[in-house]
């Protein structure tokens, strides 16, 4: 089965640098690759300067399947912005195109219709499900941190049934609520000072 490796926005600055990254992790054995547009979950790269990286990618391992994320729903940005990047992200040799977060229908069709690379979705109980998203024209469908999310929620489930709770069943934590969790895991906690006896 072949295998995709997340590396978010490449972990380095320098394009040559997450090229040689990516190179390694197709001499693994590595098919394909998500690279998004997003930064720090505050921002989105200027849509030329991430074209340039997904050229510089490309032209270093042309094999690898790239699969250009853009954010751009998620930042509330307008549908032009991610049509423009749909292009210019397909003309910089993109294979396919990822844009998380849209539920509805038109919105989906109008990015199949508006690019010529396979589109892929992030799947939503709330939007349509999945033979309604293969009609539409979606090629790929990804879960995201919904599997996560979802082992979280049964296994908090398990910890309250075993601590005697009767309550409901708990649900997966949205991702929002992760982040916050884990912003607040890495928050230093003052020295309380010499351990007493």
């Amino acid at each position: 089965m072949p295998v995709s490796i997340d590396i978010e926005a490449g972990f380095a600055d320098d394009h040559e640098e997450v090229a040689d990254y990516v190179a390694r992790l197709a001499e693994l054995g590595v098919a394909g690759i998500n690279i998004e547009d997003g930064r720090g979950n505050t921002e989105l790269a200027e849509p030329e300067r991430q074209a340039d990286l997904i050229h510089t990618v490309k032209a270093r391992v042309p094999q690898l399947f790239v699969n250009a994320r853009t954010d751009t729903h998620w930042f509330g940005v307008d549908r032009e912005s991610t049509l423009l990047r749909a292009r210019l992200y397909a003309g910089a040799g993109a294979d396919g195109l990822f844009v998380p977060g849209v539920t509805d229908s038109a919105t989906l069709t109008t990015l199949v219709g508006a690019t010529p690379l396979p589109l892929n979705t992030l799947y939503s109980p709330v939007g349509p499900d999945v033979d309604a998203l293969a009609a539409l024209g979606v090629r790929r469908i990804s879960t995201g941190s919904a599997l996560y999310r979802a082992a979280l929620g049964a296994a908090i489930g398990l910890a309250r049934s075993l601590r005697g709770d009767t309550g409901e069943l708990s649900t997966a934590p949205d991702y929002q609520r992760i982040q916050a969790v884990l912003a607040e895991a890495n928050t230093p906690v003052a020295d309380p000072g010499p351990a007493r006896t």
